[in-house]
């Protein structure tokens, strides 16, 4: 019996993707085009032809998988605030 789509763990979803397991569970959580899990018991699988149009559908659209984060980071409002000017 052949497996027309290897099932992959986290770790290997984010090899897959070149991120890192963090920027992985928060583009879960927060992009609804991302693959959704299996759930086999107690273990978490990604069907891997889920993330290969993942990846393409990214390419087409919205730039490369590489750029998500920065648009994550814009939306929180993460990074160094402002510098206050003085005025003396």
């Amino acid at each position: 019996m052949s497996n027309p789509s290897p099932l992959l763990t986290v770790k290997q979803a984010c090899a897959y993707l070149q991120i890192c397991r963090a920027h992985f569970y928060s583009l879960l959580k927060s992009d609804p085009n991302f693959p959704k899990p299996i759930r086999l018991g107690q273990t978490v699988r990604f069907k891997e032809a889920d993330f290969g149009r993942y990846v393409d559908l990214k390419a087409a659209g919205e730039g490369m998988v590489g750029s998500i984060g920065h648009d994550l980071a814009k939306k929180r409002g993460r990074g160094r605030p402002p510098k206050a000017k003085f005025n003396p």
